[in-house]
């Protein structure tokens, strides 16, 4: 299982154990937040991952394979 399950990240997710995606909550397998990218996130326990990028950083390649062992610490967008 490499991908987070959105459905699970917002309590939605009604698969359960037969769910194909991942079921926790993992720095190198979370998309960046784009509401926090935009300066509009407002959620206090938003699920998605909230760093500062440059606004050309590129797509990361590993993550758009469903893994970067760098997770948070990526200079790419997740």
């Amino acid at each position: 299982k490499r991908a987070v399950c959105p459905h699970w990240l917002h309590g939605r997710c009604t698969a359960g154990a037969l769910c194909t995606l991942q079921h926790q909550r993992k720095a190198e397998l979370m998309p960046i937040c784009t509401h926090f990218l935009q300066g509009r996130c407002t959620a206090a326990a938003c699920p998605y991952l909230h760093v500062n990028l440059p606004a050309g950083a590129p797509v990361c390649k590993r993550f758009l394979r469903g893994y970067c062992p760098a997770g948070a610490a990526c200079p790419h967008k997740h």
